[in-house]
């Protein structure tokens, strides 16, 4: 049987392993860019406040996004670093070093209801940003214990979220005995590279880092800032570079859909060629300012759209139609006029805006001068800078949305070589 290494840390992780020791933080606050290491650190000093109250039958309190997304990022870790079996009950309960520990999923408004009745020795919160401020007081509700401990581990976000404002930049106070009431330590990516003592090599840092949008994507996932999006959305947008005034002909051929009776309904002709993506062709059809349109005048116009490319493809069809998931009525209608291939788009707004943040950023995203409408909204798709979490004024982005639908449902972005943190 292979001999099982011993753990290894970073300068940065041993420096918040031996604060956590020497001050016992009630709230212990490991946050800032991906991948920096902060989650293998936090499930250790985790397994040691755990490892402190050894077989007396306590309980503590585990929190994720979801059940699912707690389960894959932190038990399974902690099952091979401290080589166990977490053993569920119904209640989605385990026995971890003689206690119970109660797994949560803390993402919802309501999350929170299912964590009162009970109190516990201790907290570890994974995804901090993630979870639902109501969920979090309850988790610090819960501990009550005597030397009760939370762990919260977050990437950043918007310095106006609740973990930033309230408990983060509280960070040093002590409480009247003297003990420390939340401490916070910052990672870079850096922090975790190979020539810093980390585990990550530098080459695949560099590329990490590369290919991030520049400007808030960068500052929050390679630097570790709380900074907020302001200004116009895709900074990265260069009229120079990225508009063309050819018809590029493509390997594959999809068709993104922004339904709408009151406002604009967008259709989006996106080509792919090797490695680059042109968006090719447009509709755009503004139901406020000429007469609005029913689901199957809409359809002849996509049927239309469609037919006034083909002479310029070699092949017959486009491979998908992807559309808004809300958009019911025009997808039964789509469906009903024997239209092949619809996909309902994937529709998580942050992650496409970095998509196709990402593809302009790479030089990978073309634009035929013929798309004004989507040219135009480039230049005014903007953050709304009155919320306290990152949102899209809901303006001028029809043709953005259907374009982001595309990326979001076909070309997902994968992570860029850092899959997991190997310790050697």
């Amino acid at each position: 049987m292979e001999e099982k290494k011993p753990l290894q840390f970073t300068k940065k992780q041993l420096e918040t392993i031996r604060y956590s020791n020497n001050h016992q933080p009630r709230i212990l606050i490991s946050h800032g860019s991906k991948r920096s290491g902060k989650t293998f650190q936090d499930i250790f000093i985790w397994f040691e406040i755990v490892a402190s109250h050894y077989d007396k039958g306590l309980k503590f309190i585990m929190v994720g996004n979801t059940l699912g997304t707690l389960k894959r990022n932190i038990i399974s870790e902690m099952e091979k670093q401290f080589d166990f079996r977490a053993r569920f009950n119904d209640r989605n309960e385990f026995i971890f070093l003689g206690n119970t520990i109660a797994c949560f999923g803390g993402g919802k408004a309501d999350s929170y209801a299912t964590i009162q009745g009970f109190d516990a020795q201790g907290a570890f919160i994974n995804e901090g940003t993630l979870i639902h401020e109501n969920t979090f007081r309850e988790c610090l509700a819960r501990c009550s214990n005597d030397g009760a401990r939370i762990i919260v581990e977050s990437n950043t976000e918007n310095p106006n979220h609740y973990l930033k404002r309230d408990f983060i930049n509280n960070a040093g106070q002590k409480l009247k005995t003297g003990r420390i009431d939340i401490a916070e330590f910052n990672y870079q990516i850096y922090d975790n590279m190979r020539s810093s003592g980390g585990f990550i090599a530098d080459e695949t840092v560099e590329s990490f880092v590369k290919n991030l949008p520049e400007g808030m994507w960068r500052d929050r996932d390679a630097f570790g800032k709380w900074v907020a999006a302001e200004g116009v959305i895709f900074e990265q947008f260069n009229q120079n570079k990225h508009l063309i005034d050819y018809f590029q002909e493509c390997s594959e051929y999809y068709i993104g859909i922004d339904y709408g009776t009151a406002n604009p309904c967008t259709f989006i002709l996106l080509g792919k060629y090797l490695n680059k993506f042109y968006i090719l062709d447009e509709y755009y059809h503004d139901g406020r300012k000429s007469r609005a349109k029913t689901d199957g005048q809409y359809s002849e116009d996509l049927r239309d759209f469609i037919e006034k490319t083909r002479f310029l493809r070699k092949q017959k069809r486009i491979d998908k139609i992807i559309i808004d998931p809300s958009a019911k009525s025009f997808i039964t209608q789509l469906r009903h006029d024997k239209f092949a291939n619809i996909r309902k788009a994937n529709n998580k707004v942050l992650e496409g805006i970095k998509n196709v943040a990402n593809r302009f950023q790479n030089d990978q995203l073309y634009i035929n001068k013929k798309c004004v409408h989507t040219i135009d909204e480039l230049g005014k798709y903007s953050w709304d800078t009155k919320k306290t979490e990152d949102k899209p004024l809901k303006e001028h982005d029809h043709a953005l949305d259907a374009i982001r639908y595309i990326f979001n449902t076909a070309y997902p972005l994968r992570n860029t070589g850092i899959a997991t943190l190997k310790r050697n």
